[in-house]
């Protein structure tokens, strides 16, 4: 994988990942809204978890 490639996931995760803590923020204050809590939690987890499963790929392919 080139620079450029791991530079742009590292930017999509920067940009991709705050947004999703404010979405989990905002969904824990409306009503105890736990599905959107839950659906904010995983798409969070994929963003934080994107490097290792790129490079991970990588490594398989």
């Amino acid at each position: 994988m080139s620079f450029i490639e791991y530079a742009f996931v590292f930017a999509l995760v920067l940009t991709v990942l705050p947004f999703s803590i404010v979405q989990m923020e905002v969904s824990l204050n409306q009503d105890e809204d736990v599905e959107a809590f839950c659906l904010w939690v995983c798409l969070a987890g994929l963003m934080a978890g994107l490097p290792l499963i790129v490079t991970t790929m990588e490594q398989v392919v």
